[in-house]
């Protein structure tokens, strides 16, 4: 899944952005995915 915003075409290009390093990437990217996977199974809750 790519990260919700029409600013970065995903997840490189956000750690490329904000100069990530490679520990912060293996606990930030999980994390924005995670946030997604709720967002996206709460929209599917409501539709059902």
């Amino acid at each position: 899944m790519e990260i919700f915003s029409e600013y970065y075409k995903g997840e490189k290009d956000y750690i490329e952005e904000y100069n990530i390093s490679p520990e912060e990437e293996s606990f930030i990217i999980p994390n924005i995915r995670r946030e997604e996977d709720s967002i996206f199974n709460f929209i599917m809750f409501l539709l059902m």
